[in-house]
């Protein structure tokens, strides 16, 4: 089970999913409520990462799926 927390202008969003892909997915956040850069945190069992996004990354990210994945997959190497 992998945890996901966006922490963005003060304020937390969680999701969780078997993958990060899943887990981004399941934030409940559409490209139009973003407003700030954010971090992110992915928890995999012990081990966990954090990453800091800006506006346009993370528009990007909520906008098309494929960018989604592409960022789930770059935090996934961040975990090993």
């Amino acid at each position: 089970m992998t945890k996901v927390k966006l922490l963005m202008a003060g304020i937390e969003y969680k999701g969780t999913g078997e993958t990060i892909a899943e887990a981004l997915s399941s934030l409940p956040l559409s490209w139009e409520n973003i407003k700030a850069k954010g971090v992110i945190t992915v928890k995999d069992g012990k081990k966990s990462c954090e990453r800091l996004f800006v506006i346009k990354q993370l528009k990007r990210m909520f906008a098309n799926k494929l960018t989604m994945h592409m960022q789930a997959k770059r935090l996934e190497l961040f975990l090993q």
